[in-house]
Formats: structure tokens, sequence, C-alpha cells
């Protein structure tokens, strides 16, 4: 676990076909590395105190995996995949 700086962002999800649902959205940490994904399902964060902060600065204690998948821990069901945070605490 480190501690890193970003602003929490959120991005619509996009369809197959091309549709974006105002409804549903991923949220994401933009760092200095980019735009990274965040793992709710796995973190000691809630969504609804990470959404607290959309749009703002923070400093959060959070472990980065490299190259894992986002919607499932189950490598048989299909998923996204790429680099991801795991929140464990946020300080403003």
């Amino acid at each position: 676990m480190q501690t890193y700086s970003g602003t929490i962002i959120k991005q619509n999800f996009v369809d197959k076909g091309g549709r974006v649902h105002q409804d549903i959205f991923d949220l994401y940490l933009k760092t200095d590395q980019g735009k990274i994904f965040i793992k709710i399902s796995e973190g000691h964060v809630k969504r609804d105190e990470i959404l607290k902060y959309l749009d703002k600065e923070i400093v959060v204690k959070a472990k980065l995996i490299s190259w894992g998948l986002w919607d499932s821990d189950d490598p048989n069901v299909q998923s996204r995949v790429g680099d991801y945070f795991i929140f464990y605490e946020i300080n403003e």
C-alpha cells in the first residue's frame, strides 16, 4: 500500500453500440501516471464516499494493481482488464 494523489473523475459507460448511458459510470483517479480505474469491490472505501470527492484533488492510501480484471475476480467471466487502484483510505 502506498500514498497517491490525484483527482477523482467519472466516465459514463458506453455500450458496444456506442450509446452513452448517463446513469452508469466508472470512477477513476487521474494522477501523473494517467487515468486509472478504481475497483471499488476490492477496496475499503465505499462508492458513495468516493463520490463526495468527485472532481477534487485528494490523497489516498491505495494499492496499484498492474493488469487485472476490473469487473470480476473470475478469469472465466468476461471482464474489462487493465491497471486499477484498490482504495484503503481517503485524505483531503
